[in-house]
């Protein structure tokens, strides 16, 4: 039997193993992994090796031996992958867990955020352009997903379709928005969720009451505290913009009320090495007071083929006002008030949003998963569409690894092809990774200059961030069990 085994150990020192195979964290004893290698063999030939090399007691034995037998007799340390490398067909995008339709209103925005995607620090990605997307384009682009989405419900799928729109800054074409949503009306598409990813700088009256009224769950861009927003979303012309991302925020949640509406307000929350996160914590806190109906994400600024970092280190070099390292210092400190006591289903969810990682890891899925899929979504779940009628995977790999147009729909040759190559690295790269379970690796982060490809640097991080994470979590599962129950 092949295992795939990660041995690891506590804050207080007791020595675990994950099973990536199917999840599981047992004790790691001397003699458990002699035990895993050897179970077929006769257990009086097993017990009598263990005895002679003096590595466990003769106590100790039956109850072990009994444990991982019986574990591996259900399944437990199956290598077990269920997906043919070449196995898709045409019928698998109407067999997952989403319903999307990504739109591109515009791919210019009002901003020059330093750590965007489509900045000069991102070399190999898209950049900024003036297209915006025609009327007659998005009214084709809801009538093929519609077609889709009726697919899907033949299927037996049951959630709300979803609608986002997403940019460059969406907004700066919202004559667009406001025909797309009429056009849904008129289709009778049942119960349409819409969605919105905004900067949040260019609302006015008309805007926010429209968004209110039709219930849009808007996320706004907003890097917490005033310094820290501030140092990096600007306008063109080099304009702050906290104050009036703030203002916006404030007047929407006051707008939804009016209307008695009941949709959540994200903040997308981008942090850096240079973020002083108790900083961002405090202000977001203060923020809930005013609005209540928040929601939390937390991004890391990307640090894989990108001279964001670069930047950084020359623009802050000589800058008394930012410490270098304030990311690893302020999230230690938060991780110590909160997460050290008996309150912790207390937590502010502003907190617990930070540290989403630790709650996945420790209430991850267990059992055969589809190893090749992993967190990848299945191609057909979303589909984004850009002002030039491709179709793109999602809003993530706009612009790169085209999947179709809204002449001719989907591409089905196309979509094998991706999966294919997807797998195959999934299979060269990852298949004896002693976390692959646990990583959220999916098709973007194999994209270079539109092709997937491994990516060895991405790779490594990873594996380093994941491996010191279950760590923390079992360390801290030790002084608190239920330290990471979900409310």
């Amino acid at each position: 039997m092949q295992f795939n085994l990660l041995e690891f150990e506590t804050k207080k020192g007791t020595h675990l193993l994950f099973d990536n195979c199917t999840g599981i964290v047992i004790e790691n004893k001397k003699h458990t992994r002699y035990l895993l290698e050897h179970i077929n063999e006769e257990k009086s030939v097993i017990k009598e090796n263990l005895i002679r090399s003096g590595i466990f007691k003769k106590e100790d034995f039956e109850k072990d031996y009994h444990y991982l037998k019986y574990l591996i007799n259900n399944g437990y340390f199956s290598d077990k992958k269920i997906k043919n490398i070449s196995s898709f067909d045409r019928e698998d995008i109407f067999k997952g867990i989403s319903s999307h339709l990504i739109l591109i209103m515009t791919e210019e925005c009002n901003l020059r955020c330093t750590y965007c995607i489509y900045s000069d620090h991102y070399i190999d990605k898209k950049t900024y352009s003036s297209k915006f997307m025609t009327a007659e384009t998005a009214l084709k682009a809801v009538d093929l997903f519609k077609k889709l989405h009726d697919e899907k419900k033949k299927r037996g799928y049951k959630d709300q379709p979803k609608i986002n729109f997403y940019g460059g800054e969406p907004l700066l074409n919202f004559d667009t928005i406001k025909k797309i949503v009429k056009y849904v009306d008129k289709l009778n598409f049942e119960n349409v969720e819409y969605m919105i990813t905004t900067n949040g700088t260019v609302m006015n009256n008309e805007i926010l009451d429209f968004l209110a009224k039709n219930n849009f769950i808007v996320s706004f861009s907003l890097d917490g505290d005033e310094f820290n927003h501030n140092r990096n979303r600007i306008s063109i012309n080099g304009k702050k913009t906290h104050e009036i991302v703030v203002r916006n925020i404030i007047k929407y949640h006051d707008m939804l009320k009016i209307y008695k509406r009941d949709s959540l307000i994200n903040i997308i929350c981008c942090f850096d090495n240079y973020t002083n996160m108790e900083k961002v914590v405090s202000f977001f806190e203060e923020l809930k007071n005013k609005v209540e109906n928040l929601n939390f994400i937390y991004n890391k600024i990307y640090d894989v083929d990108t001279t964001y970092y670069n930047y950084c280190e020359e623009k802050y070099a000589n800058n008394s006002n930012v410490i270098k390292t304030p990311y690893s210092e302020s999230i230690q400190t938060l991780f110590e008030k909160f997460y050290t006591n008996e309150k912790c289903r207390d937590i502010p969810e502003s907190i617990q949003s930070i540290f989403k990682s630790y709650y996945i890891m420790k209430n991850r899925k267990k059992g055969v998963f589809d190893f090749y899929q992993g967190n990848a979504c299945i191609i057909g779940d979303k589909i984004c569409v850009s002002p030039d009628e491709k179709i793109y995977i999602c809003e993530k790999a706009n612009q790169e690894i085209e999947i179709g147009n809204l002449e001719q729909g989907l591409n089905y040759g196309e979509i094998k092809k991706i999966y294919e190559t997807y797998y195959q690295i999934r299979d060269k790269y990852c298949s004896k990774c002693s976390v692959n379970r646990l990583c959220d690796v999916c098709y973007v982060h194999f994209i270079k200059k539109n092709q997937l490809q491994f990516n060895e640097n991405y790779c490594k991080k990873r594996k380093e961030v994941l491996k010191k994470g279950i760590a923390v979590v079992y360390s801290l599962l030790e002084e608190n069990k239920r330290i990471f129950d979900l409310n």
